[in-house]
């Protein structure tokens, strides 16, 4: 199947150009390509006369879509099939995938040397003393935070209660163990619901308008948090606990 020609490539104008501009630009095109002048044209060829016949046809076709403010945006959005969709009476939108929309997107690689750096600088931190997991101030190791916060959640769910100061340093005991364990499997459940809940409605959106951004960094935390399950379900195959 043939694909289609750009509307804007047919009039030979910007994706920004006024309305103007367009109406200008159709009216060029009709006074070369119109039927009357193109048909007893004799210094024209069969071949010639069929190219700026079919041209006149889409050029009138693309001054119909962009000169409709409505039409034009779910062209400029969506293309063709944007179009093809509203005349079958669909949403703009429907059919497509956000790939299809927002075309490729670029993904961030890492090399070998990049992987050593990263390791380095984590050793060179230790070497000096410091903790390169306690990025927020408090103190805290990376396990000693989750604690807290796990501790932070139960207390909010029994309706109060002493917070924990965050100059006191949490003590790992096999009962705090237990109870962050049970705290992380609630969590786990609760954002597998909400991950297949906004699952659904991203199948059912049609015309949502989520920028890419946010959709990029969404997708860099599923890989992130992807990544710690897959590290639990190997220490939980090997007999070991999974936080």
């Amino acid at each position: 199947m043939t694909q289609k020609r750009d509307y804007y490539e047919v009039l030979g104008v910007e994706r920004t150009a006024s309305a103007d501009e367009i109406k200008k630009a159709y009216q060029k095109s009709v006074m070369r390509n119109h039927p009357d002048r193109v048909k007893h044209n004799a210094k024209l060829s069969d071949a010639e006369k069929a190219e700026r016949l079919e041209l006149f046809q889409l050029a009138t076709e693309a001054e119909k879509i962009l000169s409709d403010p409505s039409a034009r945006a779910a062209y400029d959005q969506y293309g063709h099939k944007g179009i093809d969709n509203m005349k079958a009476g669909k949403n703009a939108g429907s059919g497509q995938s956000f790939a299809d929309v927002a075309g490729p997107t670029m993904r961030r690689t890492y090399s070998e040397s990049d992987t050593m750096d990263f390791f380095q600088k984590r050793h060179e931190q230790r070497e000096q003393g410091k903790d390169p997991d306690a990025s927020l101030g408090d103190g805290l190791s990376a396990a000693e935070r989750r604690q807290r916060a796990a501790e932070e959640r139960r207390r909010r769910r029994n309706g109060g209660g002493t917070e924990t100061s965050a100059s006191t340093p949490v003590v790992s005991t096999p009962a705090a163990t237990e109870t962050v364990e049970e705290d992380l499997s609630d969590s786990f459940q609760q954002v597998a619901d909400k991950v297949a809940d906004t699952t659904q409605k991203l199948r059912q959106s049609g015309t949502a308008a989520i920028p890419l951004d946010k959709l990029e960094a969404f997708r860099d935390s599923l890989k992130d948090f992807m990544g710690e399950v897959d590290k639990a379900i190997a220490r939980a195959k090997k007999g070991g606990p999974a936080l």
